[in-house]
C-alpha cells in the first residue's frame, strides 16, 4: 500500500516541478532514489497545489521548499520551475464568466472555504460583496494588496493606488468583452453599416495589395504562392516529371 502524506505548498506561489538526472529526463518509476522525480496532480485545488514524489516503492506528497535546490544540485538532479502567479488570494482580480454579473470585475476579498470565494468591486454598483464559485470565476494577473476581510473603503484605496482596473481596461479581454456589449446593444441598421464597412475595408485592402503583388510579391498568399512555384518546378525539372507532364498533355490532346 502506497503512503501518501498531503503537504500543500505556500498559497503564494504554485510550482510545477520536473526532477531528472543529469543522463536526461526519465519517467521510469522503478529508478532508485536518486532518479526520483517530482510530478504534479493532473487537476490540482486552486487554493493548494500539493507536489507527488514518485519513488521505486512508496508515493509522497511533499512541498516545494529553497533548501531543497542545494542538496538536488549535490545528487546530480535538474530541477526546472515554472510559478504559475494567477493563484486564488485576497485581493486577485477575477472575472465573473456566467450568471447576471458576466464578464464583470472583482477582486477577491476573502476565502470561504475550498470551493467559494468573497467578491466585491466598490468602482461597479452591481458589484457588491458577495459569494461566488471557483467555477464561475476567471483569475486574472492583476493583483492589489488588501488583507483579507477588508472593508469597502481599504479596497477601494489600494484600487485607486494600484489602477488595476485601468490596467485591465487596456487588455485585449477586456477590448473583447466590449466589443461583445456593443454588438450585443447594437441596433440592425449599425450592425448593416458596420458589415459594409468590413466590405470597404477588405476591398480597399485588396486593392493595395494587390497593386503591390504586381511589382512585388507583397502579401502572404503570394509568397506562399510563389514560394510554391519554385517547388513545383524543382520537382517538375527532373526526367521522370517531364515524361509525366508530356503523357498527361497527349492523353488531354487525344481527349479532345
Amino acid at each position: 500500500m502506497q503512503r501518501r502524506a498531503e503537504l500543500a505548498l505556500p498559497q503564494r506561489e504554485q510550482y510545477y516541478v520536473c526532477f531528472s538526472s543529469s543522463a536526461g529526463e526519465s519517467t521510469d518509476a522503478s529508478l532508485p532514489p536518486p532518479f526520483w522525480r517530482l510530478v504534479r496532480r493532473p487537476r490540482p485545488h486552486p487554493l493548494s497545489l500539493p507536489l507527488t514524489l514518485l519513488t521505486h516503492t512508496e508515493t509522497y506528497t511533499v512541498p516545494l521548499s529553497p533548501s531543497l535546490l542545494p542538496s538536488c544540485r549535490s545528487q546530480g538532479i535538474g530541477l526546472w520551475i515554472m510559478v504559475k502567479s494567477h493563484y486564488i488570494r485576497a485581493g486577485r482580480l477575477v472575472r465573473i464568466l456566467r450568471g447576471p454579473r458576466q464578464d464583470r470585475v472583482g477582486v477577491i476579498v476573502d476565502i470561504v472555504d475550498a470551493n467559494r470565494v468573497l467578491v466585491e468591486n466598490p468602482e461597479d454598483a452591481k458589484m457588491w460583496r458577495h459569494v461566488q464559485n471557483l467555477k464561475n470565476v476567471e483569475p486574472l494577473k492583476y493583483c492589489v494588496s488588501v488583507g483579507r476581510n477588508c472593508s469597502t473603503k481599504a479596497l477601494k484605496d489600494a484600487l485607486d493606488s494600484s489602477k488595476a482596473l485601468e490596467k485591465y481596461a487596456k487588455t485585449r479581454t477586456a477590448a473583447r468583452v466590449e466589443a461583445k456589449k456593443a454588438c450585443a446593444a447594437s441596433t440592425d441598421f449599425e450592425r448593416y453599416q458596420l458589415r459594409v464597412a468590413r466590405r470597404s475595408r477588405a476591398y480597399w485592402a485588396r486593392k493595395v495589395f494587390d497593386e503591390k503583388d504586381a511589382k512585388a510579391p507583397v502579401s502572404w498568399h503570394k509568397v506562399a504562392l510563389k514560394r510554391m512555384q519554385k517547388k513545383a518546378a524543382k520537382m517538375d525539372s527532373t526526367e521522370g516529371a517531364k515524361k509525366r507532364m508530356q503523357k498527361a498533355i497527349a492523353a488531354r490532346k487525344a481527349k479532345k
